[in-house]
């Protein structure tokens, strides 16, 4: 559900880089991931653009409470709560 709350939010706010690839299988430290795979180079990024970019890494969070509840969220977002 965490990687699939990134992927459903990153297609669906605007400005975002488009999801490439979504694995659930754990690599290294993480237990899944979720890409996005950026259209164009940019030098500089716009409020929107980093707005969405935010509101995808909160999206795993999310789906986590909405599914198990808040008071059974995990661990797992608070490397993106950093970024």
């Amino acid at each position: 559900y965490h990687e699939a709350g990134h992927a459903i939010v990153g297609r669906m706010v605007p400005e975002h880089d488009p999801v490439y690839k979504v694995s659930i299988s754990p690599r290294g430290r993480a237990l899944g991931v979720t890409m996005y795979l950026p259209e164009q180079d940019r030098v500089s990024h716009t409020k929107e653009l980093l707005e969405s970019m935010i509101s995808s890494l909160y999206g795993g969070r999310i789906a986590e409470a909405l599914i198990y509840g808040a008071d059974k969220v995990t661990t797992g977002a608070s490397t993106e709560i950093e970024r």
